[in-house]
C-alpha cells in the first residue's frame, strides 16, 4: 500500500508490504523534495525477534571462538647459580603446549615450555654473556655473546635455529 499525505508544506510518503513499512517525510518545494527528509524503517515484530536472536546467538559463538583459540599470555622464566635464588643465571620466555604423538592413537598428550621471545644468559658475577631471541623453541634473529668485561665478542644470526652466519 502506498500512501502520500500533503500538510502544508510537508509531504508524507509511506509504503507498506508484509516484509517491511517505510514512512518517509519532508518539504518539499514545487511538488520536489528539498532539505532534510526523515526515513524510517519498520519491520514486523517477527522479523524483529529473529533478528536478534540470530544476532545473539552470532555473539555468543564468536565469543566462545575468540576464547577457546585465545593463546595463553607468555610467561618468563629464571634459573640461578645458587639455591638461595641471588646470583641470576638467564631469563627467558616461555609458552606452554601440547605435544602429541600423531603415530599412537592412545598418546594424550605431554605439556612442555616452549622458549619463545628474548633471552638473557648471565656470567656468575651478573655481567651479561648473551643475548638472543627464541622462536619455538629455536634460536632465531641476532645472537651476540660478551666477555667478563662487558665487550662484544661474537655476533650468530639464525633463522628458526639454523645458523646463517
Amino acid at each position: 500500500m502506498v500512501g502520500v499525505f500533503c500538510l502544508g508544506l510537508k509531504i508524507y510518503y509511506s509504503i507498506s508490504t508484509d516484509l517491511f513499512r517505510l514512512k518517509s517525510s519532508g518539504k518539499t518545494k514545487r511538488y520536489l523534495p528539498y532539505h532534510l527528509w526523515q526515513h524510517i524503517w519498520k519491520l514486523p515484530n517477527i522479523i524483529n525477534t529473529i533478528m536478534k536472536k540470530t544476532i545473539t546467538l552470532l555473539s555468543a559463538v564468536l565469543f566462545c571462538a575468540a576464547v577457546a583459540f585465545a593463546q595463553q599470555p607468555d610467561a618468563s622464566g629464571k634459573t640461578y647459580y645458587d639455591k638461595n635464588k641471588t646470583k641470576l643465571k638467564e631469563i627467558y620466555q616461555f609458552k606452554s603446549s601440547m605435544k602429541f604423538d600423531p603415530s599412537n592413537p592412545t598418546d594424550k598428550g605431554a605439556a612442555s615450555k616452549v622458549k619463545q621471545g628474548p633471552y638473557f644468559y648471565y656470567y656468575e658475577s651478573g655481567k651479561l654473556k648473551i643475548s638472543g631471541q627464541y622462536r619455538e623453541d629455536n634460536k632465531h634473529g641476532v645472537w651476540k655473546y660478551y666477555d667478563e668485561a662487558g665487550t662484544q665478542t661474537k655476533t650468530e644470526t639464525y633463522n628458526n635455529g639454523k645458523l646463517l652466519q
